[in-house]
């Protein structure tokens, strides 16, 4: 008969403190009412007309070096007293500057009609004729 080893025992793990990670709706007191989360969500700031009641992704394919520069923009003009607190909603502030400036230049300043997702072909651009 082989031996076997020594039995270890088994040591006791706490119990957890605090909101249950499982429940997503629950309030972190300490967190609660703060006024830096209410600029996080998408949008903050701008007009309730251009306001969405859901989130859509959009992914960007950037060169390393690039979004290295973007992140480092991001950190310095937060530095510098950027309201912006998150990267996310830096971005989504400089490209909506973007559209509004092209509305101006391009529509008369009227916001074009939102074109729905899988609309733009994707691939290799086509030449334009």
């Amino acid at each position: 008969m082989k031996p076997q080893p020594r039995r270890r025992p088994t040591p006791p793990i706490p119990k957890a403190t605090g909101p249950d990670p499982a429940n997503l709706n629950a309030s972190v007191r300490n967190n609660a009412g703060v006024a830096t989360n209410a600029s996080v969500q998408p949008n903050a700031g701008r007009p309730t007309a251009r306001r969405t009641t859901t989130v859509k992704k959009m992914t960007l394919r950037l060169d390393e070096h690039d979004l290295g520069r973007i992140r480092a923009a991001w950190i310095n003009d937060l530095a510098h007293g950027g309201h912006c607190p998150s990267l996310n909603a830096w971005i989504v502030e400089l490209i909506m500057d973007q559209v509004e400036a092209t509305e101006q230049a391009r529509n008369d300043g009227a916001p074009y009609a939102p074109i729905p997702a899988g609309q733009i072909p994707t691939g290799r651009p086509r030449a334009l004729e």
